[in-house]
């Protein structure tokens, strides 16, 4: 009962949204609550149509739950002032963990390995070894310098 609850506020909200113009929607997917808008092409994105605008979900990490609900709203009206006032920028907070993702050296991603590793693997001779054993395959192919692209990564 309680989604249906939750669906029927989604619409509601929606229909706020579309009443204040701020050509944003609400979505749920996977428990979770995207923006949907028409914005400018993403950085590193392809421009199909030519026309410099896509639409695109933008999952700020908000549940699919009432409060989320209120907080997805003010959020909408946000993205909505920036897009009426042409102001939309692809920042931290839009690109949410691709732009994370994209900054990180291959040597900052082998740190991390190394800590994720042993979280998860006892520290002796042997799993030191195995770990010994990735790090210095990954180091001998791969520039540590270089940012963790897939395409640097595919090139080595």
């Amino acid at each position: 009962m309680m989604i249906t609850k939750l669906t029927l506020e989604l619409e509601q909200v929606n229909l706020r949204l579309k009443s204040a113009k701020t050509r944003v929607t609400i979505r749920e997917s996977n428990g979770s609550l995207q923006l949907r808008a028409t914005l400018p092409i993403k950085p590193g994105d392809k421009d199909i149509r030519g026309t410099g605008r896509k639409q695109y979900n933008i999952t700020l990490n908000i549940p699919a739950n009432f409060d989320g609900l209120k907080t997805a709203e003010e959020e909408a009206y946000e993205l909505g002032k920036l897009i009426a006032r042409k102001t939309f920028e692809w920042n931290d907070k839009y690109l949410g963990n691709e732009a994370k993702n994209n900054s990180a050296t291959i040597g900052e991603l082998l740190e991390q390995f190394e800590a994720e590793y042993f979280k998860t693997h006892k520290r002796t001779t042997k799993s030191e070894h195995t770990f010994f054993y990735y790090f210095t395959r990954t180091k001998r192919h791969t520039n540590p310098q270089d940012l963790a692209t897939a395409e640097n990564l595919i090139s080595s």
